[in-house]
């Protein structure tokens, strides 16, 4: 789901702080947290998560008033993150970064300019965003950088920032409908849902074959 509604701010502290302030979120997924609650939990400041609010709320992470919570979207990452699971935490970053308009003017900018420079890029990034230079805009920089890096859609080396290009191996869509949480997947089935399976089977199957397919099938919906 598109977040084109909301502005798109600039983060104002590093990006493991901004990974910390989503896990802190996950210790009451549900419910809304306070300023206060996330600042215990994640060990910064409060102003600092008031400050970052807006960048994560832009991304649809987190949504609310002065208490927030978790999207859907904000509950798999904060699960990703915490369990470790980085592979599909970079996925779903590229897949909420590429739903804004914003991030996708820099890939284009990227596409169509070859061998530009981190400190060019970083310049690209305040011209587009009509940002001011000031000490915590650089830092909001520097973390949009390390995000887009994070998320695999660019990388930099030897002072240059370079555009990666998909595989189909790395398919944001296949790979985030390939790999649910398994944890939680039946919390969000719908009891009304009827999934209909169709197998087709050789006539040439023997009767040991057959049994095999059924029992391989308990053991998929017993997972």
């Amino acid at each position: 789901m598109s977040n084109e509604s909301t502005v798109f701010k600039m983060p104002t502290v590093g990006i493991e702080s901004v990974r910390k302030i989503i896990g802190a979120y996950a210790a009451k997924p549900d419910m809304p947290s306070s300023l206060e609650d996330i600042s215990g939990k994640s060990g910064i400041h409060s102003t600092d998560i008031s400050l970052n609010s807006g960048f994560l709320i832009g991304l649809g992470i987190i949504s609310g008033g002065k208490s927030k919570a978790l999207t859907e979207d904000g509950k798999q990452l904060a699960f990703n993150f915490i369990h470790k699971s980085e592979k599909e935490e970079k996925v779903l970053w590229m897949k909420l970064l590429l739903d804004r308009e914003e991030v996708n003017s820099l890939i284009t900018y990227l596409r169509l300019n070859d061998n530009i420079s981190i400190d060019d890029f970083q310049r690209r990034i305040k011209t587009n965003l009509q940002l001011k230079d000031s000490k915590r805009v650089h830092t909001g920089v520097n973390c949009l950088v390390e995000i887009l890096k994070f998320s695999g859609l660019i990388e930099t080396s030897d002072d240059k920032v370079k555009l990666l290009q998909l595989s189909d191996e790395d398919n944001i869509e296949s790979e985030i409908n390939s790999k649910p949480n398994r944890t939680d997947i039946r919390n969000r089935i719908d009891p009304n849902i009827n999934i209909n399976i169709q197998i087709h089977l050789s006539p040439g199957a023997s009767e040991k074959q057959i049994e095999q397919v059924f029992v391989n099938m308990k053991k998929l919906f017993n997972e």
